[in-house]
């Protein structure tokens, strides 16, 4: 299948409610906070990376376009521009030349540019249902 979706397993309220718990994830300090909580062995930093750049962001594939009204992908689209440009500029570390880690969540919480990033994933958050966000 070339769909990074996999549709047998999935439905589009699925994927609205990871992608608007994500999003909430992503502006939320509090959040953020508690996730380092309960998995504490896990670099919550390299997490949040992953999930929205690997796992759950997919605008690419057919069947995530319908699962967003054109406001909600826009606002995620624009977001996801500002994500992939401050990633760069984010707190890490270099165990092995050229090879980014990401530090403790404490840290990101303690950056300017992350502060800037939870802002706009708020923003984005903004766009969905004021039901949805608060799920």
């Amino acid at each position: 299948m070339n769909s990074k979706i996999n549709r047998m397993a999935v439905d589009t309220q699925t994927i609205r409610k990871n992608l608007v718990g994500l999003l909430r994830l992503l502006s939320s300090e509090a959040e953020q906070v508690a996730y380092q909580q309960v998995v504490p062995y896990v670099n919550v930093p390299d997490e949040l990376l992953c999930m929205w750049f690997d796992d759950l962001y997919h605008p690419e594939d057919p069947f995530f376009g319908l699962c967003f009204t054109q406001p909600e992908s826009n606002a995620m689209a624009r977001f996801n521009q500002f994500y992939s440009e401050k990633k760069q500029i984010l707190p890490h570390t270099e165990h092995h030349p050229g090879i980014r880690h990401p530090v403790e969540i404490q840290e990101w919480l303690r950056s300017p540019a992350w502060r800037e990033v939870m802002s706009e994933a708020a923003r984005a958050l903004d766009t969905f249902p004021q039901g949805e966000r608060e799920a």
